[in-house]
C-alpha cells in the first residue's frame, strides 16, 4: 500500500540472516521468524496496529469463515473505527495478501539460508527446526489456507506457497530415488502437523493428545529428524554397494 502523507514509516524490512557460521560448524545466529509486528514499536505504531489487525481478522475468518466476516466486525472486536481499519486495510483480500506475504516471506528467508549452507544432516536438522519455528508464529494462517482453499486458488496465494514448499523440499532432497522426495516431503507436513496437535491449538486432531505446544514440536522434530536421517541412512548404504561391486568387478579383472 502506498505510504500516505504523515503516515508514519513501517520499520525497514529485516534483513536475510545467513547465520555468523555455517551449519556444519561454528557459531551461527538464529534468526526469528517475522511476525509482522515489532515488540519494540510503541503502543499504536502502524506496525503493531498492522500486525494486530491481521490477527484479529484471522482470529474470525476462522470462527465464522472469510466471506461472513465484515470489516465492520473486524473493526470491532479490534476496539476502532472501520475508518481507523482503513488507514492500514482497505479490503479483506488486503489483510489475506499481506499476511501470506509475511509467511512467504520467512519461507523465502530460511531457504535463501539454507543454500549457502554445506549439504549435511547438521543443516537438514536446522532447516527443519527454523522452520518449526515460523509454522508456530504463522500457524493462524496456515489455518486459513485449509479453510479456505478456493479463495486460496483464485487469488493465486496458493499457487505461490505451493512454489515456496517446493523451494523448502529442494534443500532438504539431495536427489536419488523417489523415496527420497517423499521423505523430505513428510518431514516439512510434519511441522505442520505439530501445529495442530498442541492442545491449545484449537483444532480437533490434537484435543485428544494433551501436548502442549513445546511437547507437540519437539514430538514432530524427532520424526522430520528420522525421515531425513533415513534419506541420509540409504545413500550412505548405496554409496557403499556401489563401492563394493567396483572392487568385486576390479577382483575378477585380476584373476
Amino acid at each position: 500500500m502506498p505510504q500516505r502523507p504523515n503516515e508514519p514509516s513501517d520499520q525497514p524490512r529485516r534483513a536475510r540472516s545467513t547465520g555468523s557460521g555455517r551449519a556444519g560448524g561454528g557459531s551461527e545466529s538464529r534468526a526469528e521468524p517475522r511476525t509482522g509486528r515489532s515488540e519494540n514499536v510503541s503502543a499504536g505504531g502502524r506496525s503493531d496496529t498492522r500486525g494486530r489487525i491481521q490477527e484479529v481478522a484471522l482470529e474470525l475468518f476462522a470462527e465464522q469463515g472469510y466471506d461472513s466476516t465484515s470489516l465492520r466486525e473486524i473493526a470491532d472486536r479490534l476496539g476502532v473505527t472501520k475508518a481507523a481499519l482503513y488507514y492500514h486495510f482497505r479490503s479483506k483480500e488486503e489483510i489475506v495478501v499481506a499476511t501470506v506475504e509475511d509467511f512467504l516471506a520467512d519461507i523465502d528467508d530460511l531457504v535463501a539460508w539454507a543454500e549457502e549452507q554445506p549439504r549435511t544432516t547438521r543443516t537438514r536438522h536446522e532447516v527443519l527446526r527454523r522452520y518449526s519455528d515460523i509454522v508456530r508464529v504463522r500457524f493462524p494462517s496456515m489455518r486459513f489456507f485449509q479453510q479456505n482453499p478456493a479463495g486460496m486458488h483464485k487469488s493465486g496465494l496458493g499457487e505461490r506457497f505451493q512454489e515456496r514448499m517446493g523451494a523448502l523440499h529442494g534443500v532438504l532432497y539431495d536427489g536419488g530415488p523417489p523415496q527420497n522426495r517423499i521423505r523430505a516431503l513428510l518431514a516439512v507436513v510434519s511441522m505442520h502437523m505439530a501445529a495442530a496437535l498442541s492442545r491449545d491449538s484449537g483444532m480437533p486432531l490434537g484435543a485428544g493428545l494433551g501436548l502442549s505446544v513445546e511437547e507437540a514440536n519437539q514430538a514432530a522434530l524427532d520424526v522430520a529428524f528420522g525421515l531425513v536421517d533415513a534419506e541420509n541412512a540409504e545413500n550412505a548404504e548405496n554409496a557403499e554397494n556401489v563401492g563394493e561391486g567396483q572392487a568385486g568387478r576390479r577382483r575378477g579383472m585380476a584373476t
